[in-house]
């Protein structure tokens, strides 16, 4: 991707400012096939075509081999699994001088990395410094509201909207991203004014982005607002303009949505599905497919609670992952991030990094802790731990009130289908449990 785009600035851009890049795959072709285009300077663009590198199961694996694994500290294996092929560090001592870099002094591909132990507080003071030293860098102004908004600094986020030159910005470097547009600054704020609940400005600030060339984004946004509004004809107008240029997961989650009216149709079903498909941990998508009956603005409740509830899942491994490298001050602020968005997250993971070490401790605290928050994830932590210790029958009993929660919780799916086994799906498996256990069977704290 380096050389691609190096070649970009210098055979096609040669030194002018970057006003536009984007890139897709390209209709009836292989994967590897790619359409770029590129608009440098304002006005003129290109259309180029590239064919990528194709990676075969030997390549995997023998960069695999260069990774140095310490069976000490798992999370920060699986980051060095995401990041050898194109960063090339290949342990955790790596790792953590890269990570140790100033955030005022850094440079963009610092906040890139950041993502990869999502640690969005540490990338919000490099855009941000970043703007300080160039004011209409795009990629900086597109990616600081986007952050604070991700973390649920909803009045920050409109803010850094709000003082983005639109009309000067330029991309310095189109190795970051594959698409930032002035429009995708107008969608932040817009979804922002939407937590907010600022409906008329959202309205505003999401049909100026449109005129700037959104497509995706803007239209969803508006879609959801007017179907917790009630307005059916305009949300159906605008999920089909969306999904016209997307087909991501809450997309397909809110077109079932506004669909689901319509008698003996299964198109509800389709939609739901696919967005499982695409985000198998996209719990409302599950939610809905089991039948939970809501009204619009309940929906639009529970996907925002969501949100928060997966971003302070995100910072709790943050935390996990610098503990493991042993960068306290920063796994502090991610703990500290990640508490004041939900009680919960944090706590398990805390205990769940004591698992590792003490699992009869661990358990103890889990059991204690769960009485006076019943949080799913203490709940999922301690199906963990009995199920390492060998009682499957109680892991189950505690596994299954946490999927009832959040059903589409990574970790809880992946214990499901380990104490299913191989010789049958998890979904029979716990269907199996459910009818066994009854309907109205109690969580085991209780």
């Amino acid at each position: 991707m380096g050389e691609r785009d190096d070649w970009i600035n210098e055979k096609i851009c040669k030194g002018t400012p970057i006003r536009g890049y984007d890139i897709h795959d390209v209709a009836g072709k292989p994967t590897e096939i790619k359409h770029v285009m590129v608009e440098c300077p304002a006005g003129a663009k290109h259309d180029l075509y590239f064919q990528m590198p194709h990676k075969t199961e030997a390549d995997n694996a023998a960069e695999k081999a260069n990774i140095q694994t310490d069976p000490r500290t798992p999370e920060v294996n699986a980051v060095l699994a995401k990041l050898w092929s194109r960063w090339g560090y290949s342990s955790g001592s790596e790792l953590r001088d890269a990570l140790s870099a100033d955030p005022a002094q850094a440079p963009r591909n610092f906040a890139w990395l950041l993502s990869f132990v999502n640690d969005g507080p540490t990338q919000v003071e490099v855009w941000r410094s970043i703007i300080k030293r160039e004011p209409s860098d795009m990629e900086a102004n597109v990616k600081l509201p986007q952050v604070l908004g991700g973390l649920f600094r909803w009045d920050e986020a409109i803010a850094a909207a709000e003082a983005a030159p639109l009309d000067k910005l330029t991309l310095a470097d189109t190795r970051g991203a594959a698409q930032f547009k002035a429009s995708s600054i107008l969608t932040n704020e817009c979804l922002a004014l939407v937590y907010k609940g600022d409906m008329a400005r959202a309205v505003e600030k999401c049909k100026r982005s449109l005129e700037l060339g959104s497509k995706a984004g803007a239209n969803l946004t508006l879609a959801k607002i007017s179907y917790e509004q009630g307005n059916a004809k305009d949300a159906l107008t605008y999920i089909q303009a969306a999904a016209q240029a997307s087909h991501e997961f809450d997309t397909e989650f809110v077109f079932g949505l506004i669909t689901d009216n319509k008698p003996g149709s299964s198109e509800a079903a389709e939609h739901w599905n696919a967005s499982i498909k695409s985000q198998s941990g996209f719990s409302p998508s599950r939610l809905a497919l089991e039948g939970r009956q809501m009204a619009p603005k309940e929906w639009m409740a529970l996907e925002r609670k969501f949100f928060r509830s997966n971003e302070a899942r995100d910072l709790a491994t943050c935390w996990h992952i610098y503990t493991e490298l042993e960068m306290p001050d920063r796994a502090k602020r991610c703990l500290e991030t990640a508490n004041g968005l939900e009680s919960g997250p944090g706590q398990a993971e805390q205990l769940r990094h004591l698992g590792e070490t003490n699992p009869n401790e661990a358990l103890k605290q889990l059991m204690a802790a769960i009485k006076s928050s019943g949080h799913p994830a203490l709940a999922r932590e301690t199906a963990v731990l009995l199920h390492r210790a060998g009682r499957d029958d109680e892991a189950i009993r505690w596994l299954d009130p946490a999927l009832r929660s959040d059903p589409g919780d990574p970790r809880s799916r992946e214990l499901l289908a380990s104490l299913a086994g191989s010789s049958q799906s998890p979904e029979a498996f716990l269907d199996a449990y459910r009818k066994k256990a009854g309907a109205n069977s109690t969580p085991p704290w209780k």
